[in-house]
């Protein structure tokens, strides 16, 4: 019988206005976190190079050493960089501009 009242108060919580409204509340905190860590966080060498090859590659077609349209990235003359996230940022600065906001998106 304990079992059963508790089970009604949980859905009870649960179900009222308050639950949604901190479940909100608690979403638009975890977005802004998210967009002032994203902005506000130094970028990394290797991050550097997937832009420059990218924002190469949605201007002229090459990456940044001159090759078009590669399929391996030589950047730091011992390694490369991935194909899927630079053709993939790549995308985002032809549609949505050359920002730092839009390539960590």
């Amino acid at each position: 019988m304990e079992t059963a009242i508790l089970n009604s108060k949980i859905k009870s919580s649960t179900q009222s206005g308050a639950y949604k409204i901190m479940l909100l509340f608690a979403f638009i905190l975890h977005i802004g976190v998210f967009i002032y860590f994203m902005i506000n966080t130094p970028i990394h060498t290797d991050e550097v190079m997937t832009v420059l090859n990218a924002n190469s590659l949605a201007k002229s077609g090459t990456d940044i050493l001159g090759e078009k349209l590669p399929i391996y990235f030589d950047t730091w003359l011992y390694g490369g960089q991935s194909p899927f996230a630079t053709y993939l940022v790549a995308i985002m600065i032809k549609l949505f501009g050359y920002s730092l906001f839009v390539t960590r998106v």
